[in-house]
């Protein structure tokens, strides 16, 4: 049986659900533990956002304009990495990252903006 919990950080107080997480992603996130630590002085606990707001002075996340700068960041290294163009602008468009593996947690509303968005590349109504 999957675990849920409610994110107190979530704007739409959606249920998560743990899933398994693969080593090397595992590795990755950890390595976002030390700017954490750094900046508040502390091991990031449960509640704390893995990505934070490097401005404020307590752990919160991050304003919608660095949302931004993460996914535009993110985006280009799909780009580079040879990932589907129509799967990157998606995700650009919508900060949504699907998977195989996560596809069943997202409501039909966020899938159908998910395939809008790459559909959309794909009939080039988007600069490619």
């Amino acid at each position: 049986m999957k675990r849920a919990t409610i994110n107190p950080f979530s704007i739409s107080a959606r249920r998560e659900v743990q899933v398994k997480v693969p080593h090397d992603l595992t590795q990755a996130l950890k390595a976002l533990d030390e700017p954490f630590r750094s900046k508040f002085g502390r091991e990031p606990g449960p509640g704390d956002p893995l990505f934070f707001d490097p401005d404020s002075d307590q752990p919160q996340p991050p304003t919608a304009v660095q949302q931004q700068t993460i996914i535009a960041a993110m985006h280009q290294i799909m780009l580079n990495t040879g990932i589907d163009p129509a799967f990157a602008y998606a995700f650009q468009k919508t900060g949504l990252l699907l998977t195989e593996d996560n596809i069943n947690l997202f409501t039909a509303a966020e899938l159908a903006e998910w395939n809008d968005a790459a559909n959309e590349f794909k009939t080039a109504k988007v600069p490619q």
